[in-house]
């Protein structure tokens, strides 16, 4: 058998103080993020905004804190983009193919609907 509260029945647990949580202490303020750590964020955000992935991204970890717009690509580097560039445009024409499959079926059924 199972024991059930009754909803009107007081919890014995004390309810959690806003002085006791650890979030309401008072810290001190977080340093500004340094111009090294904002251009490794640029350049992350770079990267995928140019269509790499989180593991993509992994790879340029050497050279994030660098100028990643403007130096020359290493040979790695161009691999790296090529092969996600391969796997996206897989996945872009397996979606065309999906894509015009059914549109091809949506025309047949159209054409052997019966008049309304």
């Amino acid at each position: 058998m199972t024991e059930t509260t009754s909803p009107s029945t007081p919890s014995t647990a004390p309810a959690p103080s806003a002085q006791s949580s650890p979030s309401a202490q008072s810290s001190p303020p977080s340093p500004a993020p340094s111009a090294g750590a904002r251009t490794v964020v640029v350049n992350i955000r770079l990267l995928l905004e140019a269509g790499l992935t989180l593991e993509d991204v992994g790879f340029f970890a050497g050279c994030l804190d660098g100028d990643v717009a403007t130096a020359p690509p290493s040979p790695q580097g161009l691999r790296i983009a090529e092969e996600r560039l391969a796997v996206l445009e897989a996945r872009i024409a397996a979606q065309t193919e999906i894509r015009d499959r059914l549109r091809a079926a949506l025309r047949h059924a159209s054409r052997s609907r019966p008049a309304a």
